[in-house]
């Protein structure tokens, strides 16, 4: 009996101890599966916190985008009503020219002087100005009464109209620049009415000083002395080929290691000693408007061996576009190529290149 009893007691235990370890073990997935969820929920709260700011990001770029389209197509439809307006101007003065009595001789000297502006201007890379209307011609290189021209930006669009009380033309010969003096003017464009400085100066590089001189004649006034021109030096034959066949490899290298500024080779008097001398480059647009120009006595191409670096290097010049002119310092101008590498850049020059390490 007592030995039953014994065997009952330790079954009984066995059952409690094994019914403990169950409740602890429930306990502890519990826990587990608690401390998981809770886990969970943070990443899933903060997932959320994150696609909430990439929705808000995204909805404002949204709206700059629509801003920036809107604000687009208000710039477009301002330049062609600026260009409309032009347009019917123009048309309406020439209809009521033509319906007008015979001219007199003032009014038309007059037009044919704006004829001459406009042709010269164009001729000499100032297209950026147009005359639309001259009232009056002042005796010689005194000037221009009541002048309306337009101020002209990429593709023609009309960026202002100038209107003076008068106009001087002074070209100074020393320095091959044209000065034009603006007297008593305003300035009319997107922001209304402005008056500008008396006189308002506009300093200009003409590509051929000494023909805009004459095509102007009395319409401008001179200054200076045209520079003592260089000792003749008699050419070859062989020299116009040198400087075609350079023209060419210059062309080819320049389109290639600045591909977006449109470079082309203007004027070049010779090339000798690694070196390429009395050279003049301009820059064109996609639509082959006029918008860069360097003039450099020298200019000097230089390959880094270590670098990979391709250089211009221009001497005793000056480079200008439309933010204004740079003359360049005594030590030289650089320009690095965005394009081109020293291996490419030697083959398209033919080797006829400065080299040099820099180390790097």
């Amino acid at each position: 009996m007592g030995d039953k009893d014994g065997r009952s007691g330790l079954l009984g235990g066995a059952w409690g101890l094994l019914l403990g370890l169950l409740v602890a073990f429930l306990i502890v997935s519990w826990i587990a599966e608690r401390r998981a969820r809770d886990q969970a929920e943070t990443r899933l709260f903060h997932l959320n916190q994150e696609l909430r700011k990439e929705e808000a990001e995204g909805e404002a770029r949204f709206e700059r985008i629509e801003w920036l389209e809107k604000q687009l197509a208000k710039t477009r439809l301002l330049a062609r009503t600026q260009n409309k307006l032009v347009k019917e101007v123009l048309k309406k003065r020439t209809k009521e020219e033509s319906l007008q009595a015979p001219v007199p001789p003032r009014s038309r000297k007059c037009q044919e002087a704006v004829r001459l502006l406009n042709a010269s201007f164009r001729r000499q890379g100032l297209a950026d100005f147009r005359f639309f209307e001259i009232s009056g011609i002042l005796e010689k290189g005194k000037g221009l009464e009541g002048v309306d021209l337009a101020l002209l930006g990429d593709g023609g669009i009309t960026r202002g109209m100038v209107r003076a009380e008068r106009l001087e033309l002074v070209l100074d010969r020393s320095k091959g620049s044209l000065k034009m003096l603006f007297h008593q003017a305003q300035r009319f464009g997107r922001q209304g009415v402005e008056a500008l400085e008396d006189p308002w100066e506009v300093s200009l590089e003409p590509r051929e000083p000494k023909i805009m001189s004459l095509e102007l004649g009395e319409l401008c006034r001179l200054e200076g002395s045209w520079p003592v021109p260089p000792k003749i030096r008699r050419k070859k034959p062989e020299d116009l080929e040198n400087r075609i066949l350079w023209t060419k490899r210059l062309n080819s290298f320049l389109r290639r290691a600045f591909p977006k500024e449109g470079l082309r080779v203007h004027h070049l008097d010779r090339a000798e000693d690694l070196s390429f001398y009395g050279l003049d480059l301009l820059g064109y647009s996609e639509k082959g408007v006029l918008k860069s120009r360097y003039h450099a006595k020298r200019l000097e191409i230089w390959t880094d061996l270590d670098s990979n670096r391709v250089e211009l290097r221009f001497f005793e010049g000056f480079f200008q576009d439309s933010g204004g002119k740079l003359v360049f310092p005594k030590a030289g101008f650089q320009r690095v190529s965005p394009a081109l590498g020293r291996k490419k850049a030697e083959r398209f020059l033919a080797g006829f290149c400065r080299r040099y390490r820099s180390g790097g």
